[in-house]
Parts: C-alpha cells; sequence; structure tokens
C-alpha cells in the first residue's frame, strides 16, 4: 500500500484532528456534568462512553504525533510504501 499526502492534505488531517479532540473534551465535560444527575441504571451507559471518547481520544493523540513525525522526517511528496502484512 503507498500513500501520497500533499501538504495541504496533511494539514487538513491534522486541523481536522484537532477539531474532532476539540469536540473529544467538550462531550466528556458534558458527560461529567450529566454524570450528577444519572441514576444508577444509566451509570453503565455513561461509563462506556467515556470509555469510547477516551479511546477516540488516543487515536486521535497518536495519530497526530505520527503525522508531525512523518512531516519532519520525509519530503512529503515522496511516496511511503507500507508493506501488506501477511
Amino acid at each position: 500500500m503507498k500513500i501520497k499526502l500533499t501538504r495541504q492534505e496533511l494539514s487538513w488531517i491534522e486541523r481536522t484532528a484537532d477539531i474532532e479532540t476539540s469536540n473529544v473534551f467538550r462531550n466528556f465535560n458534558n458527560l461529567l456534568n450529566s454524570c450528577k444527575t444519572t441514576s444508577d441504571f444509566e451509570m453503565p451507559l455513561i461509563q462506556n462512553q467515556i470509555t469510547e471518547l477516551t479511546n477516540l481520544y488516543t487515536f486521535l493523540r497518536t495519530l497526530r504525533s505520527k503525522l508531525e513525525l512523518w512531516d519532519c522526517r520525509y519530503d512529503i511528496d515522496t511516496e511511503i510504501e507500507f508493506k501488506d502484512k501477511q
């Protein structure tokens, strides 16, 4: 598999990841505020949502880190080939 990104595409992905990260924090804050009035019956649902938001944040943070490394290490117009794992 080969991936080739232009600088504009890379910037768009990074910006989208930043926006989604801010959405994660906003949703997490809303969940924490709703925990105050949540019944014991609804608590597992809230905990599952918090887990999903945590996983999404971890993914976005990793994505941004890898994109920053890619931007620093490679000429952005160079194709990067990933070998298929078999």
